[in-house]
């Protein structure tokens, strides 16, 4: 999360700073609530959760794997224009 905030509030002008840390950290307590309310609903098979667990441990790694790929790919844009 820390490289996210970093990336987000190195480009907000500093008047604005405050606003962007509150948007940015409202979003990620609604992400935090919905993926609990979306996994929780996967798993409330109370015969076999096992179908539910591995759907949502995919999605969890589709998710991860395109926050780090959102997250790098600024960094070598802005490495290959320098």
């Amino acid at each position: 999360m820390q490289p996210t905030a970093g990336l987000l509030l190195e480009n907000v002008p500093a008047r604005r700073l405050g606003v962007a840390s509150a948007v940015f950290n409202t979003s990620r307590q609604i992400g935090g609530a919905l993926a609990v309310t979306a996994f929780g609903t996967l798993l409330a098979r109370r015969t076999n959760p096992l179908p539910g667990l591995r759907a949502s441990l995919f999605i969890a790694a589709v998710i991860v794997i395109a926050t780090a790929t959102a997250n790098v790919l600024p960094e070598r844009r802005g490495a290959l224009n320098s």
